[in-house]
């Protein structure tokens, strides 16, 4: 009776998919494994998995609507060279799709913040309530400042580059990943059937999918002990792993062979 009430609770709370696959002239069944996106997304914010950002959508995110953080604000983004071109592939639709008046927002948003760098305009002061040396910090905000630079307490500040923000991963956060917003980079290899491209990659898909099938049920898994499982030469489980892309599979030959090997003398 507890196993049943583990089992329903198990699959009304991660609900996994699966399809038998048999073979003619094959002595084995193949048993696939799946589950939803939306599932794995959602173990994924519960189990408060990190993925990886991306530096200039969370930098401008921050830079918006988070005026008290203040790593973001001391944060230089390159201007880009040109505005976004309505007639450029990417933009189905022109000067009315959604992502070119996004692009450029976002670009007139860089240039006007750049701008206020330069003419002293984005004073971050450490303290905002300290008024001393006011008279001497006006004088200096007239003074233009070289590309990085602000003015912190009436000081020229060495603005924090863009780049440093690379390889920074946080807690999946839905409300962060939407059509709206969504600050997580996207990833080299991800499946999705979403508007917004998924964060989860396909690596941190198997990970979290594993960790639904093979955690214990008290922490709402499936709790299938697949080491003992193998190990029973009674259990018809022979092998258990990953199944690849076979579409993806040149694409990481490529890449594995341009890492070089050394063999080792034992």
């Amino acid at each position: 009776e507890n196993i049943d009430k583990r089992r329903s609770k198990f699959k009304k709370k991660y609900p996994i998919e699966y399809r038998i696959v048999e073979r003619e002239h094959d002595d084995y069944i193949y048993v696939i494994i799946t589950c939803h996106e939306k599932i794995i997304e959602q173990c994924a914010e519960e189990r408060d998995f990190d993925v990886p950002i991306d530096p200039k959508e969370a930098i401008l995110y921050a830079k918006r609507y988070c005026k008290e953080f203040i790593l973001a604000q001391r944060t230089y983004l390159e201007t880009p060279k040109h505005a976004p071109n309505p007639d450029a592939e990417k933009y189905k639709q022109g000067k009315n799709d959604a992502l070119y008046k996004k692009d450029l927002d976002d670009y007139h948003f860089i240039v006007n913040d750049n701008q206020n760098f330069a003419t002293g305009q984005n004073v971050m002061d450490e303290a905002e309530d300290d008024h001393d040396g006011d008279e001497e910090k006006s004088a200096l905000l007239h003074e233009p400042l070289p590309t990085g630079q602000a003015y912190v307490d009436g000081k020229p500040f060495q603005l924090i580059p863009a780049h440093k923000w690379e390889n920074i991963h946080i807690e999946y956060e839905p409300v962060l990943h939407n059509v709206n917003i969504n600050i997580y980079k996207e990833p080299a290899n991800t499946r999705t059937r979403h508007p917004v491209t998924s964060a989860i990659s396909h690596v941190l898909y198997l990970r979290v999918l594993y960790e639904i099938l093979t955690d214990d049920a008290e922490l709402d898994g499936a709790n299938w002990k697949i080491e003992e499982m193998l190990s029973d030469k009674q259990n018809p489980l022979l092998k258990f792993f990953a199944l690849h892309q076979q579409e993806m599979l040149p694409l990481t030959q490529q890449e594995f062979h341009r890492f070089k090997c050394v063999a080792f003398q034992w």
